[in-house]
């Protein structure tokens, strides 16, 4: 009776003596020893436990959860052995994690397992609401999430609520691949996240196309939120989308700038989409190429003085059919038209080759006057187009200044041929354009028939001065038979 009387004190006042290991012996309750002891006894007081069957019913269920925590091939404890012990909060929703952390933690004494069953409840109900107390890194460590620190913190909540993530083995693949994606962000020596790190952090649009440039941009960027990621995969796939699909929304300057591509200003985006579209350009790394090379061209179409672009420069940007032939005419015209646009050079290129090839083989199609526009030979005209085109031809002119010099003598020949108080032309006008035997000696008379005959063609004036120096070496050589003869 002394026994019973101890534990029944005790049970309502635990500033009594508390019940010793006989006394639980003498009352006929095994399996109370001395590591269980207080937490028989505290549960006593805390329940106010007064009957030998309940108390019974304490002792059992606690060797129970004791034994799984040294031993999870034991069976595992049920919610009613914890609600024995004084442990509310377990049910059939969160009995396994429970057991998983009694398990794993050997949590042998009942304040240990409240406290896990206390931040296990936290963590699911935020999870389930999100206006609920939001879990602190000491409720992830007590549930048996590891990893949880101050910097992702925010990124963990974000993704239990979200992701409305219940159980402790969720919340500890979330925080891994959140912790693998900050790891690679600060130092890309680490494991490279996976696209399905990038999952489990609730990044869903990752995939085997496009993680090489989203773990780039991690890495450049140091991004290491996952708003931040997301908004780079926004921006990622809106390029991608539009490169496979004009039809789909054009990127925007920011698109641009928030996956690395720094170069791209408002002056140059019409032309990096238009790229972007024309070329397929999916990858950060080659959409970097593209605009610097843009870049290139548009600078040294503003100021000669910068870097002339290459040939790659060209191919970079969409331009081709630019050689080594013909790449310093095509650069004269960037710079003198401050020429800035794909479309504008591709014009510029195809009107200069245009113009090469039937210098080449006049069998190919003839250079229209818009050509030679194009192409900044200004004083081309529709009156001198087909003289123009015939010394390209004769004399295989392929460079732009070359033709020029051509037009601007065929151009004093033609105006002096239409005012003789323009500027006459001298012999060395005649001969850029194609019209031999003019010299010194019959300049004068040959720039009268091209005034009194309004001579403007070539070969009219080629034909008058074949039939001047033949007259000329005629009377030249009855001359000296005369004076021989004297």
């Amino acid at each position: 009776m002394a026994s019973v009387l101890t534990i029944r004190t005790y049970a309502s006042d635990n500033t009594q003596t508390a019940p010793a290991l006989t006394d639980f012996t003498k009352l006929g309750i095994n399996g109370v020893d001395a590591p269980n002891l207080a937490d028989i006894n505290q549960e006593i007081n805390v329940q106010t436990l007064d009957t030998v069957n309940v108390i019974r019913a304490l002792v059992s269920s606690l060797d129970v959860i004791r034994t799984y925590a040294t031993d999870k091939t034991q069976p595992a404890p049920s919610t009613t052995e914890y609600s024995d012990v004084g442990i509310s909060g377990v049910d059939a929703l969160n009995l396994a994690d429970i057991n998983q952390q009694v398990d794993e933690q050997s949590l042998i004494t009942i304040d240990g397992i409240r406290d896990v069953v206390n931040s296990v409840n936290v963590i699911r109900t935020y999870a389930s609401d999100n206006s609920q107390t939001v879990p602190d890194i000491t409720d992830y460590a007590i549930a048996g999430v590891s990893g949880v620190d101050v910097d992702n913190l925010a990124d963990i909540n974000q993704q239990v609520t979200e992701q409305t993530l219940l159980t402790i083995d969720e919340v500890r693949t979330l925080t891994s691949s959140i912790n693998i994606i900050r790891a690679y962000a600060q130092d890309n020596t680490a494991p490279a996240p996976t696209d399905i790190d990038y999952v489990n952090v609730g990044i869903a649009a990752v995939d085997s196309f496009n993680l090489a440039d989203v773990n780039q941009q991690v890495d450049e960027q140091s991004l290491l939120a996952v708003e931040d990621i997301r908004t780079l995969l926004a921006s990622l796939t809106t390029i991608r989308a539009y490169a496979n699909d004009n039809t789909q929304p054009t990127p925007v300057l920011n698109d641009y700038l928030t996956v690395g591509v720094a170069a791209v200003d408002v002056n140059n985006l019409s032309e990096m989409n238009q790229q972007v579209d024309e070329q397929s350009l999916i990858t950060v790394n080659y959409m970097r190429t593209v605009v610097a090379s843009l870049n290139v061209i548009r600078a040294y179409a503003a100021d000669n003085t910068q870097t002339a672009p290459e040939l790659s420069d060209f191919v970079n940007t969409g331009i081709t059919n630019v050689t080594a032939d013909n790449i310093a005419d095509i650069n004269q015209q960037i710079d003198e038209q401050s020429l800035d646009t794909v479309n504008a050079i591709r014009a510029l290129t195809t009107s200069i080759n245009i113009i090469r090839s039937f210098a080449a083989d006049n069998s190919q199609p003839a250079p229209v006057l818009s050509d030679y526009q194009t192409a900044g030979i200004t004083a081309v005209t529709a009156e001198n187009l087909a003289d123009i085109n015939q010394q390209v031809d004769e004399q295989s002119l392929n460079v732009v200044d070359e033709i020029r010099t051509l037009a601007t003598s065929l151009n004093i020949i033609r105006s002096y041929a239409a005012d003789n108080s323009q500027p006459a032309p001298d012999e060395n006008d005649y001969s850029i354009a194609g019209i031999t035997g003019v010299d010194t000696l019959n300049l004068a008379e040959i720039n009268q028939q091209v005034d009194e005959q309004s001579l403007d063609v070539v070969n009219d004036i080629r034909t008058m001065t074949e039939s001047m120096n033949i007259i000329r070496a005629f009377a030249g050589g009855q001359y000296s038979a005369s004076t021989k003869c004297e």
